[in-house]
């Protein structure tokens, strides 16, 4: 079968006409005058430039105050214990008025001895000293007789001396057995086991039945309204910290409320390893405050008068390190700085800074070198 040859002639384009040939053309030049004055505008608007916005801020003064230099620790408390209450007579126990956890006030009958072994003595003491008194008395009758009777010589004078001595005698008699008594009857009272001080029961060491002797532990105490802070701190201040030196007391928990104290005493840490050392303050107990708790104690080590302080706000964190940011005009200079103690919102700054320089506080840490500020 015979192929068709494809026919390789041109065809001829369909003429335009004149008006779509002028219209073609305007448009272009149009489009290309809208091209050039966009460009021209863009250039212009860009040399000239809208004005950098200013950054709202507030302001603060740098003032020069007398700063305390404050060295802190986290420590414990615990009751101050009392040595144990312990049996003054023998005897058994024979009840127990009190339990570990009890809350106690002075005079409280904290056990029962059995007193019947003390009463007899007592009664054995009185008796005693009853008798010697009587003894005593005739005695006495006796010297006065014989005194009358050696003014006419009708009796020899040894015999006056031997009656006096007697008396003498009888005399001593009388006041051993009187304190012999007096000291039954401090046993009969010790019979009633009664706490010395407000306090608190911290453990039981007999039970009713047992018997006790004198000298033998029955109860352990500790004060109600007194309690031991053990504030630990490093050896680099074993010289700073000093007996008598005033600290400040408050609970982590509120530290807005704090009391005054000072260091009763210092000990080293045993088995720290290095020579840390423990400051021990003792304290009346404000209310509230229980032993077991932590606490956080403020001891000032150092007086610094004319320092500067600054909002704590006003010092801000950049590559160079900390820096506030001066108020000159309607813009702020980077300035940086040397900071020393931080304390209730505040900085003190050791070096670069005047008393009297107004430094942005609020919005500080939006602010770079040369920023365009607007004071609040």
């Amino acid at each position: 079968m015979a192929r068709r040859r494809r026919s390789t002639k041109r065809r001829n384009p369909v003429p335009l006409s004149d008006w779509t040939i002028r219209h073609c053309l305007a448009a272009s030049i149009i489009a290309a005058a809208a091209l050039l004055a966009g460009c021209g505008g863009s250039k212009d608007e860009a040399a000239s430039g809208p004005p950098a916005r200013a950054v709202p801020i507030r302001s603060a003064v740098a003032e020069a105050q007398t700063v305390v230099v404050e060295e802190q620790s986290l420590g414990r408390l615990e009751a101050q214990r009392i040595p144990d209450i312990a049996a003054e007579t023998a005897g058994q126990i024979r009840a127990i008025q009190v339990d570990a956890g009890a809350t106690v006030t002075a005079g409280t009958v904290l056990a029962t001895i059995d007193d019947e072994a003390q009463r007899l003595s007592v009664e054995s003491a009185e008796a005693t000293v009853a008798r010697l008194q009587v003894l005593l008395d005739n005695q006495n009758r006796t010297v006065e007789r014989l005194e009358r009777l050696s003014t006419d010589r009708s009796v020899a004078e040894s015999m006056v001396d031997d009656a006096v001595a007697q008396s003498r005698a009888l005399r001593a008699q009388v006041a051993e057995a009187s304190a012999r008594a007096r000291e039954t009857r401090r046993a009969l009272a010790k019979t009633q086991v009664m706490s010395p001080i407000d306090a608190i029961v911290q453990a039981r060491h007999v039970s009713v039945g047992d018997f006790v002797a004198p000298g033998q532990p029955l109860f352990a105490l500790v004060a109600a309204d007194a309690l031991r802070a053990y504030l630990p701190f490093p050896e680099t201040l074993v010289n700073t910290i000093v007996p008598g030196q005033a600290v400040e007391l408050s609970l982590p928990t509120a530290e807005a409320a704090t009391i005054s104290a000072t260091v009763t005493d210092l000990r080293p840490m045993v088995g720290s390893g290095t020579s840390a050392f423990e400051a021990i303050v003792d304290f009346r107990n404000p209310g509230g405050w229980r032993a077991g708790a932590s606490v956080r104690g403020r001891v000032a080590v150092e007086t610094r008068a004319n320092s500067i302080l600054v909002p704590e706000t006003s010092v801000v964190q950049r590559p160079a390190g900390d820096v506030v940011y001066v108020i000159e005009g309607e813009t702020v200079r980077q300035q940086a700085v040397i900071t020393g103690v931080r304390r209730k919102g505040t900085v003190e700054i050791r070096e670069g800074l005047a008393a009297g320089t107004p430094i942005a506080a609020d919005g500080a840490g939006f602010l770079t070198d040369g920023a365009r500020v607007r004071v609040q």
